[in-house]
C-alpha cells in the first residue's frame, strides 16, 4: 500500500520536525529533592542483593499489566526534570497502552506528532525511517466477530505518518517484532500446545517466534520449547492461568545485523537473534538457521525481565523488573564474560520499581533511557546514575489515574531528519 498523498502538508510537517529539533532543548529546572535523586552502582557495591526475594515471584507474574498507575494522589505531568546541557538530544517515541496511541515529544514534553489506531492496547510501537509507524497490539472484543480470545484479535499493523493503515497482519502477536537483515518480519507470537511429558495435566502456551517476507506471508517459525528442550536449558514450571501455562512470556526480539561484532565473535552471527524471556527469568540468544540455542543467562540473577538490547560494543541492556524483592534496575552485560559491567538502580531501591512492562536504550552520549512503565515514567540517567531527564505521561483517566506507558525511545536529530526527508517527498511504496 502505498503512503497517502499528503503532498500539500509536507513543507509543514518538515517545518514542524525541525522546529523541535532546533528548540526541542529544555530550560534547566531545579533539582528535585535528593530524596528522588538517583544513582548507578557497580555489581559489588553494597546495595540489597539482587537474588532477595520477599513475595512468590511467580504468583506475581499472573497479575496481568495494569492500565494506570497505582498513585491515585501523583499530580506530576509532562517534563519535570531536564538538564539540556547532559540530555541526548532528539525526539521521543512511546506509548500508552490503553489508548492505543503513540506520542512524539520533543525535550520539553511537547508532542511533535501522534498516531492513534482503535483497540484493546498497544505493546510497542517503532518509528520507521519513511515516518511509518510499526505496532504490535490488539484488536478490541468488540471488533472481532463472536468476540475472539486476545490471540485472535492480536495483530502487527503499519501505519502511515498520516495515521493510514499501510497493512495490518493478524495474528497472534505480542510484545515486539523486528526486522531481519534482509526486511523479513520477525514476530512474537503464541500458541497453545499439548506437551503431555511436561504437563499431563494442563496446555502450555509456547512462544513462536513467525517469519514473514516481504508479502507478509509466513515462511519460516522457531518455536522456543522445541529449542530450548532439545538444547537442555532447564525450563521453569509457572503458575497456570486458567488451564494453560504461560512458560515463556518472552517479551523483545532483536535480529543480529552488526557484521562487526560477528567478525568478532559467533555469538554475534548475523543468523541470530536475542530474545527476553520473562517467565524463565531469562534472555537467550538463538541460531536461526541451525535451529540451536547458542547462549543464555539469567536464571537467580533478574527476575522477570523485559527488554533486551545489544549495544554497539556487544554487551548487553536489559531491564531487570525484580519480580519478588519490589525494586527494578538496569543492568550492562558482557555475554561472554557473563558478568554485569554497569547497572542503575535507585539510590533507595523500591523508589524504582515496575513489576511488568519497563524498557532500556543506551543513548549516543552514553546515557540511558529508562521507562519506568507502571508508573507512567521515563527518565534519562548519566553513566554516573544523575536523573537529567524525567517526563510522566500526561494522559490519565477520568479519576486522575496516570496511564501506564509501554516503552520509550529516543531518535537522534539525524534519524529523525531523514524521517523528514521521506515524509516531505510525499507517497512512496512501503514494504
Amino acid at each position: 500500500m502505498r503512503l497517502p498523498d499528503r503532498t500539500h502538508h509536507q513543507p509543514r510537517v518538515a517545518t514542524l520536525l525541525v522546529a523541535a529539533l532546533l528548540i526541542g532543548g529544555c530550560r534547566r529546572v531545579a533539582p528535585l529533592p535528593s530524596s528522588a535523586s538517583s544513582g548507578s552502582q557497580p555489581a559489588a557495591a553494597s546495595q540489597p542483593s539482587s537474588r532477595s526475594t520477599t513475595r512468590d515471584k511467580r504468583k506475581i507474574q499472573n497479575l496481568g499489566y495494569t492500565d494506570y498507575s497505582a498513585e491515585a494522589d501523583d499530580t506530576r505531568s509532562g517534563v519535570t526534570r531536564c538538564d539540556e546541557a547532559k540530555c541526548a538530544p532528539g525526539l521521543s517515541l512511546y506509548a500508552i497502552h490503553r489508548l492505543c496511541q503513540a506520542d512524539l515529544i520533543d525535550l520539553r514534553g511537547t508532542v511533535v506528532h501522534s498516531w492513534r489506531h482503535p483497540g484493546k492496547h498497544w505493546s510497542n510501537c517503532e518509528l520507521l525511517e519513511n515516518g511509518d509507524l510499526l505496532v504490535v497490539g490488539a484488536d478490541a472484543p468488540q471488533a472481532a466477530r463472536g468476540g475472539g480470545d486476545e490471540e485472535s484479535r492480536a495483530y502487527v499493523l503499519r501505519l502511515s505518518w498520516g495515521g493510514e493503515v499501510v497493512w495490518k497482519l493478524r495474528i497472534p502477536a505480542h510484545h515486539d517484532a523486528d526486522f531481519a537483515p534482509n526486511g523479513d518480519l520477525v514476530a512474537l507470537t503464541r500458541r497453545v500446545r499439548a506437551i503431555p511429558d511436561f504437563d499431563a495435566k494442563r496446555r502450555v502456551k509456547d512462544a513462536v517466534l513467525q517469519r514473514f517476507d516481504a508479502g507478509r506471508r509466513p515462511v519460516d517459525e522457531l518455536s522456543l520449547f522445541d529449542v530450548l528442550r532439545s538444547s537442555g536449558f532447564a525450563i521453569q514450571s509457572v503458575e497456570p492461568t486458567g488451564a494453560s501455562l504461560d512458560l515463556f512470556h518472552a517479551n523483545s526480539v532483536e535480529w543480529m545485523t552488526r557484521p562487526e561484532l560477528a567478525a568478532r565473535n559467533p555469538l554475534y552471527a548475523l543468523s541470530n537473534l536475542l530474545v527476553c524471556i520473562r517467565h524463565q527469568d531469562a534472555v537467550a540468544i538463538f541460531d536461526w538457521a541451525n535451529r540451536r540455542l547458542v547462549w543464555s543467562w539469567g536464571p537467580g540473577e533478574i527476575s522477570g525481565p523485559h527488554d533486551a538490547t545489544v549495544l554497539p560494543n556487544g554487551n548487553i541492556l536489559l531491564y531487570d523488573n525484580g519480580l519478588g524483592r519490589d525494586w527494578s534496575r538496569v543492568v550492562e552485560l558482557d555475554p561472554l564474560a557473563r558478568k554485569i559491567v554497569w547497572e542503575y538502580r535507585a539510590p533507595r531501591p523500591h523508589d524504582f520499581y515496575s513489576a511488568s512492562r519497563g524498557s532500556n536504550q543506551r543513548l549516543p552520549n552514553g546515557n540511558t533511557l529508562i521507562s519506568e512503565s507502571d508508573r507512567g515514567r521515563a527518565f534519562e540517567v548519566t553513566a554516573a546514575g544523575e536523573i537529567v531527564w524525567e517526563f510522566f505521561t500526561p494522559h490519565a483517566n477520568k479519576e486522575g489515574r496516570r496511564m501506564t506507558i509501554v516503552r520509550i525511545k529516543r531518535y537522534p536529530p539525524e534519524y529523525i531528519r531523514a524521517v523528514q526527508v521521506r515524509v516531505s517527498m510525499g507517497p512512496a511504496k512501503a514494504p
